[in-house]
């Protein structure tokens, strides 16, 4: 088997006063191939010494089989963060597998995330609890991803050798669909993030 990746990711990051933006754009592929080769054979005269395939008496069937899939992937993300209390993330995915039919192999998968830690407010700070509560961070978070879990080729119709009338023939191993593609599922996040006595406690 044979399996080649290639990632690449270009980041950019720049702070002005409170302000910092961190940026960043990657891409990535990836290429699974395997070969198998298989043989039955029966009939050794001598088990220890005479026992590769050429000293059987019979042959009963041979195989071979060639997998290969690939993933191509693009994701760009920006993240906001102002003065360490007010944060954003904004993500947006781009993933093409080989494991759908044409037209239906690129899904786009975008996502955002909010959060604020309340800690570094001042009005937080003028209650003097931070010695019992050291830290609060509230977030929410909504996205969409995607799944390709299924197997390889299942998009198109397969078949396999036969024999017919004692001559050689093909018949369908099973029906493809060429409609697959990307399961998406939708998440929604909202949490709060607490600490307290120098973060010995978290919840």
């Amino acid at each position: 088997y044979d399996t080649k990746m290639w990632t690449n990711t270009l980041m950019y990051n720049k702070t002005i006063g409170k302000h910092n933006i961190h940026a960043s754009l990657s891409a990535s592929m990836e290429r699974y191939q395997t070969a198998t080769h298989s043989m039955y054979a029966a009939g050794f005269p001598d088990e220890e010494k005479l026992n590769s395939f050429t000293d059987a008496s019979s042959y009963y069937s041979m195989g071979e089989t060639y997998l290969a899939r690939s993933l191509a992937s693009q994701i760009g993300r920006v993240q906001y963060n102002y003065g360490d209390r007010y944060l954003a993330t904004v993500t947006l995915r781009r993933d093409g597998s080989s494991r759908f039919g044409e037209g239906k192999r690129w899904g786009w998968f975008p996502s955002f995330g909010l959060g604020w830690t309340i800690t570094n407010e001042e009005f937080f700070k003028n209650w003097n609890i931070d010695k019992i509560v050291s830290f609060v961070k509230f977030r929410a978070s909504y996205g969409r991803a995607g799944s390709q879990n299924l197997a390889d080729y299942q998009w198109m119709t397969q078949v396999n050798s036969n024999e017919y009338n004692d001559e050689p023939g093909l018949a369908i191993k099973s029906l493809g669909n060429p409609t697959l593609r990307w399961e998406e599922t939708i998440m929604t996040d909202l949490a709060m993030d607490m600490e307290f006595w120098n973060s010995r406690i978290r919840a």
